[in-house]
Protein backbone atom coordinates (compact mmCIF):
# COMPACT_ATOMS: atom_id res chain seq x y z
CA UNK A 1 0.00 0.00 0.00
CA UNK A 2 1.00 3.59 -0.60
CA UNK A 3 0.28 6.42 1.77
CA UNK A 4 -0.85 9.55 -0.02
CA UNK A 5 -0.71 12.85 1.81
CA UNK A 6 -3.03 15.53 0.44
CA UNK A 7 -2.14 19.00 1.69
CA UNK A 8 -4.62 21.79 1.93
CA UNK A 9 -4.62 24.42 -0.79
CA UNK A 10 -4.09 28.13 -0.42
CA UNK A 11 -6.35 30.16 1.81
CA UNK A 12 -9.67 30.90 0.16
CA UNK A 13 -11.45 33.96 1.66
CA UNK A 14 -14.93 32.78 0.64
CA UNK A 15 -14.45 29.58 2.69
CA UNK A 16 -13.00 31.25 5.80
CA UNK A 17 -15.42 31.96 8.64
CA UNK A 18 -15.48 34.24 11.67
CA UNK A 19 -17.36 33.92 14.96
CA UNK A 20 -17.24 35.15 18.53
CA UNK A 21 -18.64 37.86 20.84
CA UNK A 22 -17.11 40.63 18.74
CA UNK A 23 -19.94 40.14 16.25
CA UNK A 24 -22.52 41.14 18.84
CA UNK A 25 -23.52 44.47 20.34
CA UNK A 26 -20.85 45.49 22.85
CA UNK A 27 -20.50 48.17 25.46
CA UNK A 28 -17.72 50.67 24.89
CA UNK A 29 -14.91 48.65 26.35
CA UNK A 30 -12.28 51.16 27.38
CA UNK A 31 -9.07 49.27 28.04
CA UNK A 32 -10.75 45.88 27.51
CA UNK A 33 -10.70 44.20 24.13
CA UNK A 34 -13.37 42.27 22.27
CA UNK A 35 -12.41 39.22 20.28
CA UNK A 36 -13.33 37.25 17.18
CA UNK A 37 -11.98 33.96 15.90
CA UNK A 38 -11.30 33.21 12.27
CA UNK A 39 -10.92 29.78 10.73
CA UNK A 40 -8.60 29.70 7.73
CA UNK A 41 -9.73 27.24 5.03
CA UNK A 42 -8.95 26.46 1.42
CA UNK A 43 -11.59 26.60 -1.32
CA UNK A 44 -12.52 22.94 -0.70
CA UNK A 45 -13.41 23.61 2.95
CA UNK A 46 -10.24 22.05 4.40
CA UNK A 47 -8.92 23.70 7.56
CA UNK A 48 -5.44 25.05 7.00
CA UNK A 49 -4.29 23.30 10.16
CA UNK A 50 -0.61 24.24 10.05
CA UNK A 51 -1.00 27.71 8.60
CA UNK A 52 0.04 30.51 10.94
CA UNK A 53 0.91 33.42 8.65
CA UNK A 54 -2.12 34.04 6.43
CA UNK A 55 -2.35 37.86 6.09
CA UNK A 56 -5.86 38.45 7.44
CA UNK A 57 -6.97 41.95 8.43
CA UNK A 58 -9.94 43.50 10.20
CA UNK A 59 -10.93 47.10 9.55
CA UNK A 60 -14.08 48.86 10.77
CA UNK A 61 -15.59 52.19 9.70
CA UNK A 62 -18.22 54.12 11.65
CA UNK A 63 -21.51 54.46 9.83
CA UNK A 64 -22.65 58.08 10.06
CA UNK A 65 -26.26 58.37 11.20
CA UNK A 66 -28.45 61.42 11.98
CA UNK A 67 -29.06 60.17 15.52
CA UNK A 68 -25.35 59.78 16.23
CA UNK A 69 -24.34 63.03 14.60
CA UNK A 70 -26.95 65.12 16.40
CA UNK A 71 -25.15 64.92 19.74
CA UNK A 72 -21.71 63.53 18.89
CA UNK A 73 -20.51 65.80 16.08
CA UNK A 74 -18.57 67.94 15.82
CA UNK A 75 -16.44 66.63 18.68
CA UNK A 76 -12.66 66.97 18.84
CA UNK A 77 -10.49 64.07 17.71
CA UNK A 78 -13.27 61.65 16.87
CA UNK A 79 -12.04 58.17 16.01
CA UNK A 80 -14.32 56.77 13.31
CA UNK A 81 -12.14 53.85 12.16
CA UNK A 82 -10.32 51.06 13.94
CA UNK A 83 -8.33 47.97 13.03
CA UNK A 84 -8.16 44.63 14.76
CA UNK A 85 -5.03 42.91 16.00
CA UNK A 86 -4.74 39.53 14.30
CA UNK A 87 -2.76 36.74 15.99
CA UNK A 88 -2.47 33.04 15.27
CA UNK A 89 -4.19 31.13 18.08
CA UNK A 90 -1.55 28.49 18.68
CA UNK A 91 -2.90 27.68 22.15
CA UNK A 92 -6.56 27.42 21.17
CA UNK A 93 -8.06 23.95 21.35
CA UNK A 94 -9.33 23.88 17.78
CA UNK A 95 -8.57 21.98 14.62
CA UNK A 96 -5.78 24.42 13.74
CA UNK A 97 -5.62 27.35 11.39
CA UNK A 98 -7.51 29.53 13.86
CA UNK A 99 -6.71 33.23 14.29
CA UNK A 100 -7.83 35.48 17.14
CA UNK A 101 -8.75 39.05 16.23
CA UNK A 102 -8.90 41.55 19.09
CA UNK A 103 -10.25 45.06 18.75
CA UNK A 104 -11.00 48.02 20.95
CA UNK A 105 -12.92 51.19 20.22
CA UNK A 106 -14.02 54.10 22.37
CA UNK A 107 -16.48 55.52 19.84
CA UNK A 108 -20.02 54.19 20.09
CA UNK A 109 -22.14 53.62 17.02
CA UNK A 110 -22.80 51.31 14.10
CA UNK A 111 -19.74 50.01 12.26
CA UNK A 112 -19.23 48.28 8.96
CA UNK A 113 -16.53 45.67 9.54
CA UNK A 114 -14.48 44.08 6.79
CA UNK A 115 -12.41 40.97 7.44
CA UNK A 116 -10.15 40.33 4.47
CA UNK A 117 -7.26 38.25 3.26
CA UNK A 118 -4.71 40.79 2.13
CA UNK A 119 -2.72 40.62 -1.05
CA UNK A 120 0.96 41.46 -1.37
CA UNK A 121 2.22 44.81 -0.09
CA UNK A 122 -0.71 45.12 2.30
CA UNK A 123 -3.30 45.70 -0.42
CA UNK A 124 -6.76 44.77 0.85
CA UNK A 125 -7.96 41.66 -0.89
CA UNK A 126 -11.15 39.61 -0.82
CA UNK A 127 -13.62 39.50 2.07
CA UNK A 128 -13.98 36.31 4.07
CA UNK A 129 -17.36 34.57 4.24
CA UNK A 130 -20.01 36.91 5.70
CA UNK A 131 -17.88 40.05 5.37
CA UNK A 132 -18.64 42.92 5.46
CA UNK A 133 -20.33 42.63 8.85
CA UNK A 134 -22.30 45.09 10.94
CA UNK A 135 -21.56 45.51 14.64
CA UNK A 136 -22.99 47.92 17.18
CA UNK A 137 -20.88 49.46 19.91
CA UNK A 138 -23.04 50.84 22.71
CA UNK A 139 -22.24 53.86 24.89
CA UNK A 140 -20.90 53.12 28.35
CA UNK A 141 -22.41 54.25 31.67
CA UNK A 142 -23.08 57.94 32.25
CA UNK A 143 -20.01 59.87 33.39
CA UNK A 144 -20.95 63.12 35.18
CA UNK A 145 -17.72 64.88 34.24
CA UNK A 146 -18.37 64.26 30.52
CA UNK A 147 -21.97 65.53 30.48
CA UNK A 148 -22.32 68.74 28.48
CA UNK A 149 -24.60 71.75 28.84
CA UNK A 150 -24.74 73.88 25.72
CA UNK A 151 -26.61 76.89 24.37
CA UNK A 152 -28.89 76.92 21.36
CA UNK A 153 -26.40 78.61 19.01
CA UNK A 154 -22.67 79.01 18.44
CA UNK A 155 -22.59 81.93 20.90
CA UNK A 156 -24.10 79.92 23.74
CA UNK A 157 -27.46 81.73 23.83
CA UNK A 158 -29.57 80.34 26.63
CA UNK A 159 -26.59 79.21 28.66
CA UNK A 160 -24.11 82.11 28.47
CA UNK A 161 -26.48 84.92 27.54
CA UNK A 162 -30.20 85.61 27.45
CA UNK A 163 -32.52 88.62 27.33
CA UNK A 164 -34.68 89.42 30.37
CA UNK A 165 -38.17 88.04 29.91
CA UNK A 166 -37.21 85.68 27.08
CA UNK A 167 -37.91 81.99 27.23
CA UNK A 168 -34.40 80.74 27.97
CA UNK A 169 -33.32 77.29 26.82
CA UNK A 170 -30.12 75.27 27.02
CA UNK A 171 -29.45 71.63 26.28
CA UNK A 172 -27.99 69.02 28.61
CA UNK A 173 -26.56 65.89 26.94
CA UNK A 174 -25.75 62.80 29.01
CA UNK A 175 -22.48 61.18 27.92
CA UNK A 176 -20.19 58.31 28.86
CA UNK A 177 -16.52 58.67 29.82
CA UNK A 178 -15.56 58.76 26.13
CA UNK A 179 -18.07 61.60 25.45
CA UNK A 180 -20.47 59.33 23.56
CA UNK A 181 -24.06 60.51 23.91
CA UNK A 182 -25.97 57.89 25.90
CA UNK A 183 -28.86 57.89 23.36
CA UNK A 184 -31.35 56.98 26.09
CA UNK A 185 -33.16 59.01 28.74
CA UNK A 186 -33.87 58.48 32.42
CA UNK A 187 -31.16 60.60 34.08
CA UNK A 188 -31.90 63.27 36.69
CA UNK A 189 -30.49 66.80 36.61
CA UNK A 190 -31.05 70.09 38.34
CA UNK A 191 -30.04 73.56 37.23
CA UNK A 192 -30.20 76.78 39.22
CA UNK A 193 -29.48 80.46 38.52
CA UNK A 194 -28.18 82.66 41.34
CA UNK A 195 -27.59 86.41 40.96
CA UNK A 196 -23.96 87.49 41.32
CA UNK A 197 -23.69 88.43 44.99
CA UNK A 198 -20.57 90.52 44.33
CA UNK A 199 -22.62 93.31 42.74
CA UNK A 200 -22.79 96.23 45.23
CA UNK A 201 -26.56 96.57 44.88
CA UNK A 202 -27.31 92.93 45.61
CA UNK A 203 -27.63 93.02 49.45
CA UNK A 204 -29.99 96.00 49.31
CA UNK A 205 -31.97 94.37 46.50
CA UNK A 206 -32.46 91.24 48.55
CA UNK A 207 -33.53 93.43 51.48
CA UNK A 208 -36.02 95.20 49.22
CA UNK A 209 -34.66 98.73 49.68
CA UNK A 210 -36.98 100.97 47.58
CA UNK A 211 -34.21 103.29 46.38
CA UNK A 212 -32.27 100.37 44.94
CA UNK A 213 -35.31 99.00 43.18
CA UNK A 214 -36.05 102.43 41.73
CA UNK A 215 -32.46 102.85 40.55
CA UNK A 216 -32.57 99.49 38.81
CA UNK A 217 -35.86 100.37 37.15
CA UNK A 218 -34.43 103.71 35.94
CA UNK A 219 -31.65 101.80 34.22
CA UNK A 220 -34.18 99.77 32.28
CA UNK A 221 -33.75 96.72 34.49
CA UNK A 222 -36.95 94.76 35.00
CA UNK A 223 -36.56 93.45 38.52
CA UNK A 224 -37.22 89.73 38.92
CA UNK A 225 -36.09 86.71 40.91
CA UNK A 226 -32.48 86.55 42.05
CA UNK A 227 -32.66 82.75 42.34
CA UNK A 228 -34.40 80.42 39.95
CA UNK A 229 -34.48 76.70 39.23
CA UNK A 230 -34.82 75.71 35.58
CA UNK A 231 -37.45 73.21 34.43
CA UNK A 232 -35.78 70.17 32.88
CA UNK A 233 -37.56 67.87 30.42
CA UNK A 234 -36.21 64.48 29.36
CA UNK A 235 -36.33 64.03 25.57
CA UNK A 236 -35.57 60.31 25.90
CA UNK A 237 -32.58 60.41 23.53
CA UNK A 238 -29.79 61.49 25.95
CA UNK A 239 -30.78 65.18 25.64
CA UNK A 240 -32.60 67.23 28.26
CA UNK A 241 -34.21 70.64 27.64
CA UNK A 242 -33.62 73.12 30.48
CA UNK A 243 -36.06 76.06 30.25
CA UNK A 244 -36.46 79.17 32.37
CA UNK A 245 -37.46 82.85 32.35
CA UNK A 246 -35.25 85.40 34.13
CA UNK A 247 -36.48 88.99 34.44
CA UNK A 248 -33.65 90.42 36.55
CA UNK A 249 -30.83 91.73 34.33
CA UNK A 250 -27.25 91.14 35.41
CA UNK A 251 -24.82 88.27 35.86
CA UNK A 252 -26.00 84.93 37.20
CA UNK A 253 -24.15 81.85 38.30
CA UNK A 254 -25.61 78.80 36.56
CA UNK A 255 -25.05 75.51 38.37
CA UNK A 256 -25.92 72.32 36.46
CA UNK A 257 -25.78 69.10 38.46
CA UNK A 258 -26.14 65.41 37.67
CA UNK A 259 -28.16 63.62 40.34
CA UNK A 260 -26.67 60.31 41.46
CA UNK A 261 -29.42 57.70 40.86
CA UNK A 262 -28.15 55.66 43.82
CA UNK A 263 -28.15 58.63 46.20
CA UNK A 264 -30.29 61.58 45.16
CA UNK A 265 -28.66 63.74 47.83
CA UNK A 266 -25.39 63.41 45.91
CA UNK A 267 -25.25 65.95 43.07
CA UNK A 268 -22.22 66.22 40.80
CA UNK A 269 -21.35 69.21 38.57
CA UNK A 270 -21.42 68.52 34.82
CA UNK A 271 -18.52 69.50 32.58
CA UNK A 272 -17.84 73.26 32.84
CA UNK A 273 -20.30 73.94 35.66
CA UNK A 274 -20.73 76.51 37.13
CA UNK A 275 -21.32 78.77 34.13
CA UNK A 276 -21.74 82.54 33.95
CA UNK A 277 -25.06 83.61 32.43
CA UNK A 278 -25.50 87.28 31.54
CA UNK A 279 -29.09 88.50 31.41
CA UNK A 280 -29.39 91.56 29.17
CA UNK A 281 -32.09 94.17 29.81
CA UNK A 282 -35.21 93.84 27.70
CA UNK A 283 -36.28 96.51 25.22
CA UNK A 284 -37.41 99.78 26.80
CA UNK A 285 -41.18 100.07 27.25
CA UNK A 286 -42.83 103.51 27.08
Amino acid sequence: PVTLVVNYAEACPAACTVWGPGLLSNKVSGEDTTWLRLQSRDCFGNNRTESSDDPFQLGASLVRSPQNEQYNYPMAMLVDYFEGEVEYASGVDQTGGVYVINYRTTKAGEYEVRVTLNLEDGIVGEDVHGSPLTIFVDPGPTEPGAITAQGTDAFGYGRDRVTAGDNGLFLIVARDVFTNARLTGGELFNATFTADKTDPWYPDYVAGVPEVLEDLASLGVEVGPSYLAADIEDSGDSSYDATYVLTLAGDFRLDVFYVDPHDITNTIPVDGSPFLTTVDPADTHY
